[in-house]
């Protein structure tokens, strides 16, 4: 398994772009994504639950 670590502050607007990015580089390769979020208030943390959700 890959692990992807993401450092996140405010970026919102980047997630989503990033892990379709992140899904189309590592294709059926198993892997997870990570995100270390530094308590913003954005939605950040709505969004990655959402994606999450999407893809388990």
């Amino acid at each position: 398994m890959i692990s992807i670590i993401v450092p996140t502050y405010k970026e919102v607007e980047n997630l989503k772009p990033l892990s379709e990015m992140i899904q189309e580089a590592l294709g059926e390769r198993n892997y997870e994504i990570i995100v270390m979020d530094d308590n913003s208030q954005d939605g950040s943390e709505a969004l990655c639950a959402e994606l999450a959700a999407h893809h388990p």
